[in-house]
Formats: C-alpha cells, structure tokens, sequence
C-alpha cells in the first residue's frame, strides 16, 4: 500500500514537470497561467500540488506504520482505517472529477 500511495506522489510530480516542459501533464496549466502572467492563479496551483503530496505523504507514513505495527484493520482501529481508506478513494474520485471538468474545457477559476 505505501509504494502504490509512494507511485502516485512520484506520477504527480512526474505529471508536474512535464507540463512545464510541454509534453503535457499537471504543469501545462501551471505554466499557462504563469505565461499570461497569472502569479495567484499559479501559486494557488503550487500550493494544491502541494497539498496533495504533503496528504498523500501523511497518509502513506500512517499506513506503513500502522501495518509494521500489526494495527492495520484490527477491531480497535477498524473504524480510523475505513475512514483513511475513505479520504484515500475521495482523493482520487476527486482529482478525477476536475480531470473530467478541466478536459471538458470549463473555465477555471
């Protein structure tokens, strides 16, 4: 589980900087908006990147040493797993969501 949460956070960083190069990815709209010369825009963009590796960070962090411990899914901490499990699925239902809004070519705010 902690490499796959570790993939995601080094595919994220990957999606950033070839953006920025332009071979597409989370960067192109990161260096569109620096570009037209949108500093806020590009600075709120910086800090949901951020954001998300910093979150997906903790989570991993969490997990590996809950499993190490042998506390993973057991009875007293069933309830913080499916609720981790839960914010983990938000997350990418999430970034799936604005993928689909931002590819239909909705503005961006």
């Amino acid at each position: 589980m902690g490499y796959k949460l570790y993939l995601l956070d080094h595919n994220i960083r990957v999606a950033m900087v070839l953006g920025l190069v332009g071979a597409g990815g989370l960067g192109v709209e990161l260096f569109t908006q620096m570009r037209l010369f949108h500093y806020q825009n590009a600075a709120a963009i910086l800090l949901i990147i951020f954001a998300i590796i910093t979150v997906i960070d903790r989570i991993s962090a969490s997990l590996r040493n809950d499993i190490i411990e042998g506390h993973f899914m057991s009875k007293e901490n069933r309830l913080k797993d499916v609720l981790l499990l839960l914010i983990i699925l938000s997350i990418a239902l999430l970034s799936l969501f604005l993928y689909l809004l931002i590819s239909k070519g909705y503005p961006m705010v």
